[in-house]
Order: C-alpha cells, then sequence, then structure tokens
C-alpha cells in the first residue's frame, strides 16, 4: 500500500530532525574531545548539512503521466 502524502512528510521531517540532533551531538563532542571547547557554527552547519543530505535522500520521483 502506498505512503499518504502526509504520512511521507511526518516520516521525512521526524527523521531530519533526529539525524540533525545527533549530528550536532557528535560533532560537539568531538571538538571538545579533540580541542576541549566546541563552536556552534561548526555543529550547526554540519546538523543542516546532514539534514538536507537526509531530505533529499527521501524524495519522491516525480508521478509517472498515464499512459494513452
Amino acid at each position: 500500500m502506498a505512503e499518504s502524502q502526509g504520512m511521507w512528510f511526518a516520516k521525512t521531517l521526524g527523521m531530519v530532525v533526529v539525524v540533525a540532533v545527533l549530528t550536532a551531538l557528535l560533532t560537539t563532542f568531538i571538538q571538545q574531545m579533540v580541542w576541549g571547547k566546541s563552536n556552534s557554527g561548526v555543529s550547526g552547519g554540519a546538523a543542516a548539512g546532514v539534514a538536507v543530505a537526509v531530505w533529499m535522500s527521501r524524495r519522491k520521483p516525480p508521478a509517472e503521466p498515464p499512459k494513452p
């Protein structure tokens, strides 16, 4: 059974938020371990990049037009 547009959007948005938060936490942790301080710009940039990548990977292919 096909996934409804609303369900697809909810799943994708949930995945984007979870992955972005995990990426920000992991980036901050690595910075703390290596340099003893963290830069929120780096963590935010990494989280945003991963969020966009997840969103783009979840795009639905365009619907094929009906064949005559």
